[in-house]
């Protein structure tokens, strides 16, 4: 942003108003957008561990890491593995994997690729009732389990 501002101002004096008013009404665009799609509502670690320990209404856990993310913190419940690089793979039986009258919770490293994978579910209407994990695996090895690599 600095760096646009002082190149526009040292070329072009009155022409930053312009780039900036033009990126602003495209952030503006951009948020107004997002915020009338549904997102998936955050869980923190701890209230997730405590709605698994009850066997009364279990939740189907995504994990959308990598292969390698597993390997070195999986996730001490039983996850469906859907790694984002491969969607091709599983896309065409998501539906059937996800049945929309379970609650779905995504986990991921952060909570950043889970909660944009939520958001697709709900855009898609592929599940209606959708978690994400805030702060991801890092979050349930700090909170919950300490045993859970961190990485």
């Amino acid at each position: 942003m600095i760096a646009l501002h002082q190149t526009a101002i040292q070329d072009h004096p009155y022409q930053w108003r312009s780039k900036w008013n033009e990126m602003n009404e495209t952030h503006i665009e951009a948020n107004h957008l997002t915020m009338n799609q549904p997102t998936p509502t955050p869980i923190s670690a701890k209230d997730l561990h405590r709605w698994l320990s009850d066997s009364s209404s279990l939740p189907i856990c995504v994990d959308v890491r990598e292969d390698q993310e597993l390997e070195l913190a999986p996730f001490p419940a039983d996850v469906l593995h859907l790694p984002l690089s491969r969607s091709s793979d599983w896309m065409e039986t998501l539906p059937q994997l996800l049945p929309n009258d379970r609650p779905v919770v995504v986990i991921c490293h952060a909570g950043i690729r889970s909660w944009n994978f939520g958001t697709w579910l709900l855009e898609q209407e592929i599940s209606y009732q959708v978690w994400n994990l805030e702060g991801g695996i890092d979050a349930w090895s700090i909170n919950v389990d300490s045993s859970v690599p961190r990485y």
